[in-house]
């Protein structure tokens, strides 16, 4: 029995002994930082980015690409977003399924839609957007700007949608 206390002692000492800090001395912890990842089915916060809306401007970001004079027939007509297809009067019809939102730089997106055959880094996105990836060859993602605002890519092209 007297033996039984001593190894509990030793075993209450040694696991007090190892919880006790020492000062000055800092131990670094290396934290990934996680991408700003939602799943749209488990997102309580989630935008309703479906509606109908016009196209208001356009910009050209890769080397082929509709002529100007062909875009520009394409402001003011009509696209709708539903939840699986992007229909327009003037625009190929594009069936996908958003299957994850993610927060990103408008830089790291515009690379990953356009890649080696970008034309200009520059675009009216701000510097954050969200998007709303999706399962379209042609569509990497569905650019949220704002409740009001989107922005898709068409052909080399980046078009950006206001809601009516």
């Amino acid at each position: 029995m007297k033996n039984l206390f001593v190894i509990l002692a030793l075993l209450l000492a040694g696991t007090s002994f190892g919880q006790k800090r020492v000062p000055g001395k800092a131990i670094p912890v290396k934290i990934d930082k996680m991408p700003n990842r939602i799943n749209p089915e488990e997102s309580i916060v989630q935008t309703i980015i479906f509606g109908q809306y016009k196209i208001s401007k356009y910009t050209k970001l890769a080397e082929k690409c509709p002529s100007s004079k062909d875009l520009s027939l394409l402001i003011g007509t009509l696209v709708k977003i539903q939840e699986t297809a992007l229909t327009g009067d003037e625009i190929d019809p594009l069936t996908f399924e958003i299957y994850e939102i993610e927060k990103m730089a408008s830089a790291d997106y515009i690379y990953r839609e356009f890649g080696a055959a970008l034309k200009s880094t520059t675009s009216d996105l701000p510097p954050q957007i969200t998007v709303h990836k999706t399962s379209a060859e042609g569509c990497y993602g569905i650019v949220e700007i704002n409740r009001n605002q989107l922005a898709i890519p068409y052909k080399g092209t980046l078009l950006f949608l206001e809601r009516l």
